[in-house]
């Protein structure tokens, strides 16, 4: 954890982006990017209430299962239902809807939640006795899953690991246009020859 762990506001751009906007369940897309955005509210609120818990040794030790549990679960859950929207209302045509939502309260919301987990964390990390080994290799756990759930989402879905044969063929069926300097890299040392 010295010298930062994540760039967090990163990591929120991240869920944003692999989250999506809501159950699924709702018919009008308004209703369902509310949701959504109620849905990291919550997620960011509790991460932070939950890492608050973080005083000693032992909370740290109990802070990395739930970090590996519930909070890696939930994500999960949020890769899902933006699944399950985009199918149901299209990609670009909900993206669209995303941009153009009003609802400044619950940005606002959305806001101080990351705040207070990005304090949280760093004040975390501002205590060297709290850096328990199961901790830090949690939240870098995290970041890891974070990240693929990221690339999953781009490439349709798919949490393949980056490099992997699954991962070279569904960066084949992307358009290299679309590709980050990483992922081209990556693509030529891992899936050709």
């Amino acid at each position: 954890m010295r010298g930062g762990i994540l760039s967090w506001s990163v990591m929120l751009a991240v869920l944003l982006a692999v989250s999506g906007c809501g159950s699924g369940r709702e018919e009008d897309p308004n209703v369902a990017i509310e949701a959504h955005l109620e849905m990291v509210a919550v997620y960011f609120e509790d991460f932070a209430d939950a890492l608050a818990t973080v005083q000693d040794m032992a909370s740290a030790n109990a802070m990395a299962e739930r970090v590996r549990g519930e909070f890696v679960r939930r994500a999960d859950g949020m890769v899902e239902n933006m699944t399950a929207l985009e199918a149901r209302f299209g990609g670009a045509e909900l993206t669209s809807m995303m941009q153009s939502v009003e609802l400044p309260e619950l940005h606002q919301r959305m806001g101080r939640a990351l705040e207070r987990f990005e304090g949280q964390l760093m004040r975390v990390d501002r205590q060297p006795q709290l850096h328990t080994p199961a901790f830090e290799a949690a939240i870098m756990e995290w970041g890891r899953h974070m990240e693929r759930l990221e690339f999953g989402h781009a490439a349709g879905g798919s949490t393949a690991q980056p490099g992997s044969p699954e991962w070279c063929r569904q960066m084949m069926q992307k358009p290299e246009a679309q590709w980050t300097m990483d992922e081209a890299f990556m693509f030529a040392n891992r899936c050709i020859g």
